[in-house]
C-alpha cells in the first residue's frame, strides 16, 4: 500500500522546524510588494481645523522606497487639498509629502504599522487641479444684498454677522486668499498638514493585521519577533542577530 503524504502539511511542518532551527531567520519584503498593499487602501480623507472652514487632505496615491544603507521607509505621498468655506470650496490643489518613517511590530496585536513619520517637505503641484477663490467674491454671494447695503459689507462687518461675533481668526485666514497666492495658504496650512501625516501610524486603514488564516502571516504572528528595514528590503525576523 502507497503511503500517502501530505505535502502542505510536510511544507508547514519543516518551515517550523527550520525557523526553530535558525536556518530561517528572517524573510523579506520587496518595495513592489508594499506598494501593492498600499494601494489597495486608498483613497483615505482626513480633517484638518481650519478656521471658519472646513479642510481635508485626501490621500490618493502612495509609494514608500526603502535605500540600500538606510533602516528606514522615503515615503512619497501625492494629495488633494480641499478647504470648503460656509459649504463653497474656495481652495483646491494638488501637494506632494515627502517623508520618512520606521517600520514597527506590535507582537501581542499582531500587527505591522509605521512610527515615528516625519514630514520632511510639503510641495505645490502645478497642475491644473487648483481652485482658489477671492474672499470677496466669497462673501458677495454669501451674503443677502440687503445686509450688503446695510453694513457696507466690509470684511469685517461681514464675518462677524455670519460668525456671530466671533470673526477674528476667520478674518485674517480669508484675508489670505485677497492676496491670491496659493503657496502662502499652503504655507500656512502646513504645521496642520504635518500633524495630519504624524497621524497616519494610528489610522487603521494603513496598519497591516496579520490573517491568520494564511499560513505564512499565522506563522509570522506565532514566531516572528520584529520587522527591520536592511539593505532595501523590509525584513520579518524570527531571530534577532546576536
Amino acid at each position: 500500500m502507497a503511503l500517502k503524504i501530505d505535502k502542505t502539511k510536510l511544507h508547514h511542518w519543516l518551515a517550523r522546524w527550520m525557523i526553530k532551527l535558525r536556518r530561517i531567520k528572517s524573510v523579506t519584503m520587496e518595495a513592489d510588494e508594499l506598494n501593492h498593499l498600499l494601494s489597495q487602501n486608498l483613497p483615505e480623507t482626513f480633517a484638518f481645523p481650519v478656521p471658519g472652514a472646513k479642510g481635508e487632505l485626501l490621500i490618493q496615491q502612495a509609494k514608500v522606497a526603502m535605500p540600500q544603507l538606510a533602516d528606514h521607509f522615503i515615503i512619497n505621498l501625492f494629495c488633494a487639498l480641499h478647504v470648503d468655506s460656509m459649504a463653497n470650496p474656495i481652495y483646491r490643489a494638488h501637494v506632494d509629502i515627502e517623508g520618512v518613517a520606521w517600520p514597527a511590530y506590535d507582537k501581542d496585536k499582531k500587527l505591522i504599522f509605521l512610527k515615528d513619520i516625519q514630514v520632511n517637505k510639503i510641495t505645490l503641484v502645478q497642475d491644473e487641479y487648483s481652485v482658489l477663490k477671492d474672499t470677496r467674491q466669497l462673501i458677495s454671494a454669501l451674503v443677502p444684498h440687503p445686509i450688503r447695503s446695510v453694513f457696507g459689507a466690509t470684511m469685517k462687518t461681514t464675518l462677524n454677522i455670519l460668525s456671530s461675533g466671533t470673526y477674528t481668526d476667520a478674518r485674517e485666514y480669508l484675508s489670505l486668499y485677497m492676496l491670491g497666492n496659493k503657496q502662502k495658504i499652503l504655507d500656512f496650512h502646513k504645521p496642520e498638514l504635518e500633524k495630519v501625516v504624524a497621524r497616519l501610524n494610528d489610522d487603521s486603514e494603513l496598519q497591516y493585521q496579520l490573517n491568520e488564516q494564511d499560513f505564512e502571516e499565522r506563522l509570522f504572528a506565532e514566531m516572528g519577533q520584529d520587522v527591520q528595514i536592511k539593505r532595501g528590503q523590509l525584513h520579518f525576523i524570527f531571530h534577532r542577530e546576536a
